[in-house]
């Protein structure tokens, strides 16, 4: 009698005994109806505990076979993300090799190297020590390198990383490039864990082929694989950003006996996230949102609710602080607050409000001192005021557009279109994907994103928001989705890939001066400099090319150069360049263009451009 009037949890998950419940509704709503069943009921009980294992991985049931692509099974679709992968690292390899130190890299390495002799968290505190710690683990067993530069007297929270990070060039002057490969190469493996997350996650949301167009907008985009290729924690923190998210995508649909363990992992994720940059500050209030939302559901008992989400959030909370002080080492661990000194408007406005409590200078702090400091600092960046530059204009302060200008610039022209449409058809549609799956595309992009730009006290660096690429990509994967593919005709299917395939093409004609990369609607590579500055098109990347047309210059041929760069320049042109009044040709790098007439994207006068940032111009007599 029971088999006749229940239906079966393969029944119910397919839609075949309910018309309402399509092949495509999400398992949101069909999972509550498979776990209220009778526990009794043989013919599901099976099926019933698999589901409780596996719900959380579904995005959607298979669509029909008519709109399935045939031949990317299982199988040729891992093949095909391997592939993917196996390019983009043979890229990343290429840049690791071939790209001279940026500004940047000598002061992570020498603060790396810091921490891992005198356990000194406190050198470029402003960026926090978990991935520096691993870049800089292989350049430590190299036994020719010196470190002799490092034990200068320094003040804690004083930026002297830049400072340091010169004078280990200079100390390390034959063998310094060296250095700076080994600790590039111990960072590659965050674009590979980065394109393998991309794909699961767009995979449980979307589907298959969804997962397959993420890891191929990732793969390729010259954002991710210029500053993968480099020894910066600007991919690091992105890749952990996403496992976090991940990992709360999962805990959400986990089973209630394993909520408890996804907990604690999702806090150890982000303790990590938080540990490698401040921007993953942003994860608490999300990871806050999202489970608040799981457990305050219709039907649920609100006080009961309300108790879970508060014990769940401190057991959050707790892990996170003692992750991120095992990370720094436990340094200063017990240091009261009453003896720290911050020196920002926000820091200084939240020492005012607590201040009132009865004895807050004598507790402990609750965070490293080094992170505070350097949170402290990383804000007077921007309350202060700070040359910033953007299309021909130069301010003391930033602007709260730049960063969508930034993108619109950068960006592959594929990935703008299909982002665009892809955040049309979500408000138009959402077929095909579950609220929260919308959710967690949505809200992490928006955070970032919305943060960064309110942030204008200095403008200069599109890096800051790449966290948001991955949620861009998954964005776009949603077009891909078998709902929407459905819906579809023929040849809008075909023109997205197509569109997807020229991305691709765009990002690999323009390869090596990925990390110079401008789109064709901004006029490419030739006029990118004017549109932005600094990171975004000249780190100091060039150099090496620099030194072999050099090289190549018949002998005599007089070279001076004026370049902006924190490392000793004598690492790659040590011989090969003479005073200013003995030069036949003058090497100017974008930064020094800029300052010198940026009204208009027309370079008067150039001979020679040399990558995306160098610019040879013939001596007048």
């Amino acid at each position: 009698m029971l088999a006749t009037t229940i239906p079966s949890c393969t029944s119910i998950l397919t839609g075949a005994t309910h018309p309402q419940l399509s092949p495509f509704s999400s398992y949101r709503q069909t999972v509550p109806q498979l776990l209220a069943l009778p526990e009794h009921c043989h013919m599901c009980e099976p099926a019933r505990q698999s589901t409780r294992i596996e719900c959380s991985a579904i995005a959607e049931p298979d669509p029909p076979s008519e709109f399935r692509v045939q031949w990317l099974t299982p199988l040729r679709t891992r093949l095909l993300v391997a592939c993917l992968l196996a390019v983009q690292l043979v890229g990343a390899l290429v840049l690791v090799v071939r790209s001279s130190a940026t500004r940047n890299e000598p002061a992570h390495l020498a603060a790396g190297l810091a921490l891992w002799h005198q356990s000194d968290p406190w050198v470029y505190c402003v960026n926090p020590p978990l991935a520096r710690l691993l870049i800089a683990a292989p350049v430590v067993l190299d036994a020719t390198i010196s470190t002799q530069a490092l034990s200068r007297a320094r003040s804690k929270g004083g930026r002297e990383e830049f400072r340091l990070g010169f004078a280990l060039s200079q100390e390390n002057r034959a063998h310094f490039h060296r250095y700076i490969v080994l600790a590039r190469i111990a960072g590659l493996g965050w674009m590979l864990v980065g394109g393998v997350l991309l794909y699961r996650f767009a995979s449980e949301l979307f589907g298959r082929v969804a997962g397959v167009v993420a890891t191929g907008l990732w793969t390729t985009d010259p954002m991710v694989l210029a500053h993968g290729s480099l020894a910066t924690p600007d991919v690091p923190a992105t890749v952990l950003f996403l496992a976090t998210v991940y990992l709360t995508h999962r805990c959400m649909f986990c089973h209630r006996r394993a909520r408890c363990a996804m907990i604690l992992s999702v806090a150890v994720m982000t303790g990590a996230a938080v540990a490698t940059k401040f921007t993953a500050v942003l994860l608490l209030p999300l990871f806050s949102i999202m489970l608040a939302w799981k457990l305050i559901s219709p039907g649920r008992h609100l006080l009961l609710s309300l108790l879970e989400l508060t014990a769940s959030l401190c057991l959050y909370m707790f892990v996170v602080v003692i992750v991120c002080w095992a990370v720094y080492g436990f340094d200063g661990f017990g240091t009261k607050i009453g003896v720290m000194q911050v020196n920002s408007h926000l820091g200084s406005a939240i020492v005012t409000a607590f201040s009132q409590l009865a004895l807050f200078e004598h507790l402990p702090a609750p965070l490293p001192p080094a992170m505070i400091v350097g949170l402290d600092l990383q804000q007077c960046d921007f309350e202060g005021q700070q040359d910033s530059y953007v299309r021909g204009m130069m301010d003391d302060s930033g602007w709260w557009w730049f960063y969508l200008y930034a993108m619109s610039v950068k960006c592959t022209e594929g990935t703008l279109v299909l982002s665009v449409l892809a955040a049309a058809s979500m408000l138009v549609w959402r077929g095909g994907a579950s609220r929260a799956a919308w959710m967690l595309t949505t809200l992490p992009l928006a955070l970032v994103f919305c943060t960064a730009s309110a942030k204008s006290g200095f403008t200069n660096h599109l890096r800051y928001v790449l966290p948001c690429f991955p949620f861009v990509f998954l964005m776009v994967a949603s077009l891909f989705r078998p709902a929407m593919q459905q819906a579809l005709g023929k040849a809008l299917r075909s023109l997205l890939l197509t569109t997807l395939v020229a991305s691709g093409a765009a990002a690999a004609l323009v390869f090596p001066n990925s990390l110079g990369y401008f789109n064709t609607m901004s006029g490419g590579v030739a006029t990118g400099w004017w549109h932005l500055g600094d990171s975004n098109v000249d780190w100091g990347q060039d150099i090496i090319r620099l030194r072999d047309w050099i090289d190549s210059q018949p002998s005599g041929t007089g070279v001076a150069v004026e370049i902006s760069h924190y490392i000793d320049l004598n690492c790659y042109l040590a011989g090969r360049t003479v005073r200013h009044a003995e030069a036949d040709y003058i090497v100017l790098d974008a930064a020094s263009l800029v300052l010198i007439d940026h009204k208009e994207p027309v370079v008067e006068g150039c001979v020679q451009r040399i990558g995306a940032s160098l610019f040879v111009f013939a001596r007048r007599p």
